[in-house]
């Protein structure tokens, strides 16, 4: 993202030899999903992003996300489920 024209540039060649052992037969990079920890309690906070946190190109700042992850704790702690 070019942050003068706020627009979307091509990925840069030392972030490309950075991480090209990771990306296989040129496709995009994927990250793996992590299984939930079946060892521990964990709680389950489902929510839908408002409206008015997302921006005209359908972005959610980074900082909304701290404040959802303070909602769901609040809401276990809430419900008397472990954190």
């Amino acid at each position: 993202m070019s942050k003068s024209t706020r627009r979307p540039v091509p990925i840069p060649d030392w972030w490309k030899s950075k991480y090209s052992s990771s990306v296989v037969d040129n496709e995009r990079l994927i990250v793996a999903a992590e299984d939930v920890p079946t060892t521990v309690a964990t709680s389950c906070y489902e929510m839908k992003v408002p409206w008015n946190e997302i921006d005209a190109y359908g972005h959610t700042n980074y900082q909304s996300y701290v404040k959802f992850c303070f909602d769901a704790a609040a809401d276990a702690v809430n419900a008397g489920r472990d954190v």
